[in-house]
């Protein structure tokens, strides 16, 4: 799993449960989908973004895993969108030649 670069993540994740693998792959994949995306690849588009990972959550059924679980995606995905909203703020402000 180590060898997984952060972009072979993104890749597993956008095409798990739409083009390939199941509700186990999505749950091994996302906790390390989403632990990458926190601990921030500066100029990575992810293409997987959080309202896709949540309506996959949705797909998987994840609200019947274990609550521990459930927490920590939802926490997580939660701070991701959070990340994106912050990171397609800062930039639109630079692409409209604002300091941000």
């Amino acid at each position: 799993m180590n060898a997984f670069t952060p972009e072979d993540l993104d890749f597993v994740m956008f095409i798990c449960i739409t083009t390939m693998g199941g509700d186990a792959s999505f749950q091994f994949f996302l906790p390390r989908f989403l632990k990458a995306v926190l601990d921030g690849y500066p100029g990575f588009v992810w293409l997987s973004r959080s309202h896709v990972m949540a309506s996959k959550c949705e797909r998987v059924e994840w609200s019947k895993w274990k609550l521990r679980g459930r927490d920590a995606v939802f926490g997580a995905l939660e701070a991701f969108a959070q990340f994106e909203e912050a990171t397609d703020r800062a930039e639109s402000s630079e692409s409209h030649g604002h300091a941000g």
